[in-house]
């Protein structure tokens, strides 16, 4: 069974401060986020559970999600009860964008690429037909 642990770490101001499990090192600009999220009412405090923080974790969700997601989910503008499943869903579309843009890049055409150096120069190649 897991533990619960306190969604705040300032329970004596009026503005209270999101306080993830120890076993996250959190950047500070995630945390600004999330307590901005629960300070507008956009995320109920008791929900905050390690699933949760697990998905703002930039070791294991890319760093430009999390920076995209939170302020998405601000701007929904409604409490969100399922922001776990939301996140979740957000982050495999996320990934199919990401997977859908390698693809792209490894189908430009090779004529128009020419190595020189350390530097990539796009130039249109004439058949020499």
């Amino acid at each position: 069974m897991e533990s619960e642990f306190s969604y705040s770490s300032n329970t004596n101001s009026l503005s209270p401060v999101v306080d993830p499990p120890l076993e996250f090192d959190l950047p500070v600009e995630i945390l600004f986020s999330a307590n901005s999220l629960v300070q507008n009412a956009c995320l109920p405090p008791a929900s905050l559970d390690t699933e949760f923080y697990q998905l703002l974790d930039p070791k294991t969700h890319d760093r430009a999600f999390i920076q995209y997601a939170l302020p998405k989910l601000l701007y929904l503008g409604k409490c969100s009860y399922e922001h776990v499943a939301w996140l979740t869903k957000e982050s495999l579309e996320w990934e199919k964008k990401k997977k859908s843009l390698r693809n792209q890049l490894w189908t430009i055409n090779v004529n128009f690429l020419i190595y020189v150096g350390s530097k990539l120069h796009l130039r249109e190649c004439t058949s020499l037909d």
